[in-house]
């Protein structure tokens, strides 16, 4: 019974530790794109297209960063969970 609970707890940390690398790869990524984005916002000389394309950016951006992840939470909300199956066990 004990190493049931212990492989679902090591499992719980092998996902937190995946959504960890995701997140860090993912944010790497867009760290990259963001910035030259602005650049490229901030490079135009009219103003007003220079508001719309960093509202564009600012969509573009929220929109990628709420994709492609295992699991939405944040961290130190799987961290509860990790800790609340640690204290029932």
């Amino acid at each position: 019974m004990d190493q049931c609970k212990n492989d679902a707890i090591l499992e719980h940390i092998k996902d937190y530790s995946k959504h960890i690398d995701e997140f860090s790869t993912q944010a790497n990524s867009q760290g990259i794109w963001l910035f030259i984005s602005t650049l490229g916002c901030w490079s135009v000389t009219i103003p007003s297209i220079q508001v719309i394309a960093a509202i564009l950016l600012l969509c573009i951006f929220v929109f990628n960063s709420r994709q492609d992840m295992t699991d939405k939470r944040a961290f130190h909300e799987i961290e509860k969970d990790i800790k609340k199956i640690l204290i029932v066990t």
